[in-house]
């Protein structure tokens, strides 16, 4: 739970500071991790 409520205050800071922040690719082109305990993109490029 702690690292859950870090990563939504970490993400809310950075949109806040950074309002016109948006992925720098289509989300098609979105690789994501092969694995079973951690989902996530093994590279996220952003704008701003």
């Amino acid at each position: 739970p702690l690292a859950r409520i870090e990563g939504q205050v970490a993400f809310t800071t950075l949109l806040n500071r950074l309002p016109g922040l948006r992925l720098d690719a289509p989300r098609d082109a979105l690789r994501w991790r092969q694995g079973s305990l951690i989902r996530g993109v093994e590279t996220l490029t952003v704008a701003f």
